[in-house]
């Protein structure tokens, strides 16, 4: 869904980040915001594992799990 949503924001509108809940801790929706040079803001999952493949998105996130595990999920 988040893809779509994005794809009704112009291409030229700048978005500096995308704050959606858990749900849209996917690969789709982190390459999407990726994609639009936006930051996301996506809470990992509490058993998220650090993914693999590199794409646009897959970095972000797995900083995002280093730095759960470094100051705690709360933050």
């Amino acid at each position: 869904m988040l893809p779509e949503l994005l794809a009704q924001i112009a291409a030229d509108e700048r978005i500096d980040s995308v704050c959606p809940d858990g749900a849209y801790d996917t690969r789709g929706c982190l390459d999407t915001i990726a994609e639009r040079q936006a930051m996301a803001v996506i809470p990992p999952r509490k058993d998220a594992r650090h993914w693999k493949k590199s794409s646009a998105g897959s970095a972000h996130r797995n900083e995002a799990i280093r730095a759960c595990k470094r100051l705690g999920r709360s933050i």
